[in-house]
């Protein structure tokens, strides 16, 4: 029988819902139990777990790294694709699958700053692919607008105004 405090613990270690699935599956309970103690339908526990049975040949799992920088744990083999720990500069080396997937991780993500279940902007410019979260990049677009208008000037004032006179007018 499990204790309720330490399956506490376990999930609490995991930063999303899909960790603490992982996690409580390793400590042996059923898929039922598991959705029981986290309050989740069967069917999403179902599928967190199946879906890590179709990664297992070349995959990773999508695994918390705990204290370490590493973000990735290879499930089986060399050629497993994994997320090696993060440098000072903030770099990763990050080896692809064989069907051209990529792991990054929890750890990676968060500290992009892009949250589990979002969604993001992928931007390719010379031979370099980056990742935005959903508020960085909307800061993009509101800069890349911002060149387009002269001066220090207000779309929303200007619309206003635009508006009071075609009121004006009529």
């Amino acid at each position: 029988m499990h204790k309720p405090d330490h399956l506490r613990r376990l999930v609490d270690a995991e930063p999303t819902v899909s960790g603490k699935i992982r996690a409580l599956d390793r400590a042996g309970l059923s898929r039922a139990d598991i959705a029981r103690f986290l309050g989740k339908r069967y069917q999403h526990v179902r599928n967190v777990l199946e879906a890590d049975k179709g990664r297992e040949p070349g995959g990773m799992a999508a695994v918390s790294s705990g204290p370490s920088d590493q973000v990735g744990v290879p499930l089986t083999g060399e050629e497993a694709p994994r997320v090696e720990a993060l440098d000072k500069s903030g770099m990763a080396r990050l080896q692809t699958s064989p069907d051209g997937g990529l792991h990054l991780g929890p750890d990676l993500l968060r500290r992009a700053g892009i949250a589990g279940d979002e969604r993001v902007v992928a931007l390719v410019e010379d031979g370099r692919l980056s990742l935005l979260s959903a508020a960085a990049a909307m800061r993009r677009a509101q800069e890349m607008v911002r060149q387009l208008i002269p001066g220090d000037d207000s779309l929303a004032d200007s619309l206003i105004a635009d508006r009071r006179r075609e009121a004006k007018n009529e």
